[in-house]
């Protein structure tokens, strides 16, 4: 296992020193067990067999999940009565250049971020298109995540708008929603 790209054997790592619990390996899935877990512990994750890389996972340590309270995944419900459009994109309000975003491809049902995107990159999220919405279901909350996020289709016209906020003990809030005029707010590619 390697951590932050750099190699950390458990056998001599201080890092890891008399922390590791167990480590499961059943059905596919790798369970890795460590003791009196700290902030230090955050970073990213990956998991590689031989010279193959399986997967990468970002993990996020914060005071409230040492005190026992793990934040809960965040749900955006937007309104989506245009399930004719092929895509769905996401971006958050302060992207002005509308570069910062995640897409939903409809025909595959899978989500991707941009290239240079910060704000998903090794995160856990996913996305949901009912008949009549369209939910982005985002983990790992942060304080940057706090923002007014707009769904567009693929003919950039405005599906939805919703205001997300981050209450202290990082715990997903809906505060509200928003639905500006869809005719005068289209993306600029």
């Amino acid at each position: 296992m390697e951590r932050n790209t750099n190699w950390d054997d458990i056998q001599v790592s201080k890092h890891y020193s008399g922390r590791i619990k167990d480590i499961n390996m059943s059905n596919g899935s790798l369970t890795f067990f460590l003791l009196n877990v700290n902030l230090m512990d955050s970073g990213k994750y990956t998991v590689s067999e031989g010279s193959l890389e399986k997967e990468k996972r970002r993990i996020l340590v914060t005071n409230r999940i040492l005190s026992g309270q793990v934040s809960k995944p965040m749900i955006m419900p937007f309104m989506c009565n245009n399930t004719k459009t092929s895509s769905i994109k996401i971006c958050k309000n302060h992207a002005f250049s509308y570069v910062d975003y995640i897409i939903y491809d409809v025909a595959r049902k899978s989500c991707t971020y941009t290239n240079i995107s910060q704000d998903y990159k090794d995160r856990n999220f996913s996305c949901v298109l009912n008949d009549t919405s369209f939910n982005l279901i985002l983990e790992e909350l942060t304080w940057s995540d706090k923002d007014v996020y707009t769904a567009w289709d693929d003919q950039g016209l405005l599906l939805d708008s919703i205001r997300v906020g981050i209450t202290d003990s990082n715990i997903s809030n809906l505060q509200g929603t928003y639905r500006p005029d869809s005719s005068s707010h289209t993306v600029q590619n």
